[in-house]
């Protein structure tokens, strides 16, 4: 029922990964299998690439090429121009919605969205798999129209919070203001050395000045660092 994050892998907002990443150039995301879910195209060589789900939808709804506004703005991004491609109206204003977000390794979120023009009622219980444990297991829920409930638990148990080996933690100063062109960002440094071994490495950044931020990493080999000081 909602939409997320496309950054070279699928993620959940504010949340972990929930798909694979894709190969080619982006071109777009819209619902041309007509299940309203969307899919993703991209390019690459003497390719059209189009990565879908393999997860049967629980429900039926209309294609989301049906609303004419969001088949006007998947027409525009043929022409070149991007932009996500929204409906009129937002599938979780008419039916409920509920999503589950692992915040951390060890923090659940769950929310239950009753639609915009109907009261929801009932029981919500979680079921989580063997050896993973919470205090929390159910709980009455009772809202009103266009109503959120939203809790968050801790989980334990085996594995639970494992995030690998920790080099510490870096922390850079605010910069209150990008400068004073378009293009003048500044520019952190720190010299930390990461011994990283071979495979998939994560690496975290977190806000806590409570402002929006824009960032980004490089990495540069230890070696390519040593010739550009000489």
């Amino acid at each position: 029922m909602r939409r997320e994050h496309l950054l070279r892998k699928i993620r959940k907002y504010n949340g972990g990964e929930v798909g694979g990443g894709y190969e080619g150039s982006f071109l777009t995301t819209a619902d041309i299998d007509g299940d309203w879910r969307e899919e993703v195209l991209t390019t690459a060589e003497g390719q059209l690439r189009i990565y879908s789900t393999d997860i049967p939808a629980m429900d039926r709804r209309p294609s989301l090429m049906q609303d004419r506004f969001y088949r006007m703005v998947v027409a525009t991004a043929s022409c070149g121009y991007h932009y996500d491609p929204m409906p009129e109206i937002l599938p979780s204003t008419n039916s409920p919605d509920v999503v589950l977000t692992l915040k951390k390794p060890d923090l659940l979120q769950m929310s239950v969205t009753s639609p915009m023009h109907s009261a929801l009622q009932g029981n919500w219980k979680l079921e989580l798999p063997e050896g993973i444990q919470c205090s929390f297991t159910s709980e009455d829920i009772k809202l009103e129209k266009g109503s959120l409930w939203n809790k968050t638990v801790k989980l334990s148990g085996p594995g639970v919070g494992k995030c690998g080996k920790s080099y510490g933690i870096v922390r850079f100063l605010p910069t209150e203001a990008m400068g004073k062109g378009a293009l003048d960002w500044t520019l952190f440094s720190p010299e930390l050395v990461l011994d990283l071994p071979a495979g998939v490495q994560t690496v975290s950044m977190e806000c806590i000045s409570g402002a929006l931020s824009l960032d980004a990493f490089s990495f540069i080999r230890c070696e390519e660092m040593e010739a550009l000081k000489r």
